[in-house]
């Protein structure tokens, strides 16, 4: 298992590979120890439950910036002299500024580790329902033999 600040890792620099790595780890059963595997399941779905919360906290804190960014050139752009703006011409002139796109795609990158997360987690729960399952179909097949 990770420790903390792998997981804190995984929380910034999430991307394709590391995600599909993790999906085939997080997946995985051994069924020779399913009570090991069930131990195991509730501090593992906690774990990227706290990556979730803090990769939502990274998106927020990401759009927040790009939010500000736009409110400080819109307000400045209306105080200059000249022609009213209208809002599409503030709009226009907030996503043609070359500083916009940096904030716009850190925002994207901030919701795709967000959303890989979540997939994940999904995963997780998934694979409880799947030791559950196992776990009783094992108990059943025990009592065909008994």
């Amino acid at each position: 298992m990770l420790n903390i600040k792998e997981l804190l890792t995984v929380c910034e620099d999430l991307d394709w590979d590391t995600f599909n790595q993790a999906a085939d780890m997080l997946t995985k059963v051994n069924e020779h120890n399913l009570d090991d595997e069930m131990q195991k399941q509730a501090l593992i779905r906690s774990s990227f439950g706290g990556l979730m919360v803090r990769a939502k906290t990274n998106l927020k804190r990401a759009a927040r910036d790009l939010e500000k960014f736009t409110s400080t050139l819109s307000r400045n752009s209306k105080n200059e002299t000249g022609p009213k703006k209208t809002a599409k011409d503030l709009e226009n002139i907030c996503l043609s500024h070359p500083d916009y796109d940096p904030l716009y795609e850190e925002v994207i990158r901030r919701q795709e580790i967000y959303d890989l997360l979540k997939e994940l987690t999904i995963a997780i729960s998934d694979k409880k329902d799947m030791l559950i399952q196992l776990s009783s179909n094992r108990r059943a097949e025990t009592k065909l033999y008994n």
